[in-house]
């Protein structure tokens, strides 16, 4: 995987350098980091997220992290439980091949 990747990352490497090396010779001149002005940056007043229903399909799928330590610990041992129910098919099925059945 590292020679698959590694000319990739040492391409990307390069290109970040050079941003960074552009982004602090403007700092140290007092000038903004980028001159690009984003089309999403153009847009911010013109949206309107509530109206198009984006903040509830975010808020429908973000996750609830609110949720208690005894909540959590109920979902693990039902996960243990699972396993172990798991556990037991596969040595089940493990046994009758074994067996030549």
């Amino acid at each position: 995987m590292g020679t698959i990747y590694s000319p990739v990352l040492l391409i990307t490497a390069f290109f970040e350098t050079q941003q960074a090396r552009w982004v602090k010779s403007n700092r140290k001149r007092g000038e903004v980091d980028e001159d690009t002005i984003e089309e999403w940056e153009q847009m911010d007043g013109e949206m309107d997220l509530e109206g198009e229903g984006w903040t509830k399909k975010v808020q429908a799928t973000r996750p609830n992290v609110d949720v208690g330590v005894e909540a959590v610990y109920d979902e693990v041992g039902q996960l243990r439980k699972e396993v172990k129910e798991l556990r037991d098919l596969l040595e089940g099925v493990k046994g009758r091949v074994a067996d030549g059945q």
